[in-house]
């Protein structure tokens, strides 16, 4: 049997999932007008349930006075005006949109979101929410077990989406190396050791408690507090005892890099010079080789590195990068007994880590499951819930393996009180902090699953989708450039003849994404497009335009770009086949682009 008549199988199990989401016409909207009106009565019995006998502040005789009415209808209206004003938004809902990295949200997420809403979003301490405290912490367990982790191994918490998350993880990593830094220039300061600054800034929890044997804590403690409240001095005092011209730690991190990866080594005082690329392979993921030069050289120049940044999950092109090799290469450095700080930026792919155990474990996804597996050797990982979760907006998640390495601070609020042992907002970046993305996202990993027979069904299935568009793609022939490093469920691809210039190409990619562009009311479906620079894709680009036979006259390439992401779009019940229209739609525009 082939791939299209596979996928469009729907046994028990793929039925069951539709459970959990509204359908492309509302389909399950009698039961979810149930769920809300459930969720309304409940909210309303329990307010009536608290202080019943306070009185009501809002009696009939007020309710019932023309300008109270008046002002209501009033309301009323706005509030129409604004539903109106919305329906012409994007129907990112709909199996037509496959534009960028959001789609369909799931029925749980989406009741837990309101839910939250309506008893109580602040999640900043457990003085403040007695419960969504609590989930949230049950919501990061269910995290930590899915990428791998064993009972009791992780932290984290819940952000406001992946850039301060990866914020997070730079905070922590960064802190992690000035601890064993400033016990290294103590050690120093009192003539007690030769060792260089690199294998200091490296050495490892147990090498750093076997030092600290050797020095009075208290006055240690003392003198760290002084020199590491000014960085700038700090650095003077090392670069004065280690013979170096010390300039802060550099900070690794993969070509395909998200942006907020120059924000970050920018906001934590860092420099942007201090943000060393590692190049890509021919493939779009990050070149171990070159990865392993970088950390030779910087050994020689004997200048420490924050961390190493990899990525599951390219928001160009889905890429995942080679994560067991990447373990393999600093396992490799332990024997020298140096430790590099290991992040994983997955805001996209983390929940790809569902599909682990599954059947195709051997068979189509196997490359993409070893990767995934070696998740687990990371000291922090980066997901969004509001990507591959199918969680409203906004909602991100920070997880650190380790939990003597997830705390870094101890600022107190004197009007919050805090419990040091239970809350996590002593060690959030942001202090006010919504609890609706904890909630929504323990719902739907508690309803759906963060196992091969929920999530993992779901996103498997896109990736299917992925590979029969583009094999259909690609028997087109060499018109169609089917770029590389497509691993999750994200396809890019251009219209390529052999001879063609970039600029050409770049034109018509500019002249098919406008067909189905989202200000295009009469598109069939909607796409996004993406742009890939040589300064960053140099060797994927350079091995794309050999193998096209492609002139470069100019130093990017535009690329058509479609995330594959709704659970309905193989649905075989509809009248409409999308793979199959949306494959013709392409199939004419590329035709009348041709005749042009």
């Amino acid at each position: 049997m082939d791939m299209e008549n596979e996928l469009l199988k729907c046994d028990p199990q793929d039925v069951s999932i539709k459970t959990f989401f509204l359908g492309p016409q509302a389909e399950n909207q009698e039961w979810v007008r149930g769920a809300v009106n459930y969720l309304l009565t409940q909210w309303f019995q329990w307010r009536e349930s608290c202080f019943p006998n306070d009185g009501e502040a809002i009696p009939i005789s007020n309710r019932t006075q023309d300008e109270f009415l008046f002002k209501q209808k009033k309301f009323m209206n706005l509030l129409q005006e604004l539903s109106h004003r919305f329906e012409g938004e994007v129907p990112k809902f709909t199996p037509r949109y496959v534009g960028h990295m959001l789609s369909e949200l799931s029925l749980p997420a989406l009741l837990g979101h309101i839910l939250t809403l309506l008893h109580n979003p602040n999640n900043i301490s457990g003085e403040s929410s007695l419960v969504g405290i609590q989930i949230e912490k049950e919501a990061i367990e269910d995290l930590c077990k899915m990428v791998g982790w064993s009972e009791g191994q992780g932290l984290g918490h819940f952000t406001s989406g992946g850039t301060i998350a990866n914020f997070e993880s730079l905070l922590r990593a960064k802190y992690r190396l000035y601890q064993w830094l400033s016990l290294g220039t103590y050690l120093k300061e009192q003539k007690k050791t030769d060792r260089s600054l690199f294998y200091f800034a490296h050495m490892g929890w147990k090498e750093f408690d076997r030092h600290m044997t050797l020095v009075n804590q208290e006055e240690f403690s003392q003198w760290k507090q002084e020199w590491l409240s000014n960085p700038i001095r700090f650095a003077h005092h090392v670069s004065r005892l280690f013979h170096v011209n010390f300039e802060g730690p550099v900070l690794l991190v993969s070509q395909s890099k998200h942006y907020s990866w120059p924000k970050g080594v920018q906001l934590l005082g860092m420099g942007s010079d201090r943000l060393v690329p590692v190049e890509l392979d021919k493939n779009g993921r990050m070149s171990v080789s070159h990865l392993r030069e970088l950390i030779n050289k910087f050994y020689v120049q004997n200048i420490p590195i924050a961390g190493i940044v990899s990525v599951a999950g390219t928001t160009e092109l889905g890429t995942v990068d080679p994560l067991d090799e990447i373990h393999a290469e600093l396992q490799s450095h332990l024997q020298n007994g140096y430790h590099f700080w290991h992040h994983i930026d997955a805001a996209y792919g983390g929940f790809l880590c569902s599909m682990i155990g599954m059947e195709e474990d051997q068979g189509s996804f196997s490359e993409l499951i070893t990767k995934l597996k070696a998740m687990r050797f990371a000291n922090s990982i980066t997901i969004d819930p509001h990507k591959l979760g199918y969680v409203p907006y906004s909602s991100g998640v920070i997880l650190v393996k380790d939990r003597r390495e997830y705390s870094y601070q101890e600022i107190q609020a004197p009007y919050i009180q805090f419990d040091s042992k239970n809350d996590v907002g002593l060690q959030t970046l942001e202090g006010s902090r919504s609890a609706a993305g904890a909630v929504a996202t323990w719902l739907t990993e508690r309803s759906i699953g963060l196992n091969p027979d929920g999530y993992g069904r779901i996103l498997a299935r896109t990736i299917l989708v992925k590979d029969l568009i583009q094999a259909k793609l690609a028997a087109e022939g060499s018109l169609v450039g089917l770029f590389p490093g497509l691993d999750t469920n994200v396809l890019c691809f251009c219209i390529a003849s052999s001879g063609n210039s970039l600029s050409q190409i770049n034109n018509g990619v500019q002249t098919i994404y406008n067909q189905f562009a989202p200000t295009n009311s009469k598109s069939p479906f909607i796409f996004s497009k993406t742009q890939l620079k040589f300064k960053n894709y140099g060797p994927t680009l350079n091995e794309f335009i050999r193998n096209h036979e492609i002139r470069k006259d100019a130093e990017d390439l535009s690329l058509i770009r479609l995330c594959l992401m709704n659970p309905f779009i193989l649905s075989k019940e509809t009248k409409v086949k999308y793979t199959e229209e949306l494959i013709a739609s392409l199939k004419f525009a590329i035709k009348n682009h041709i005749m042009d």
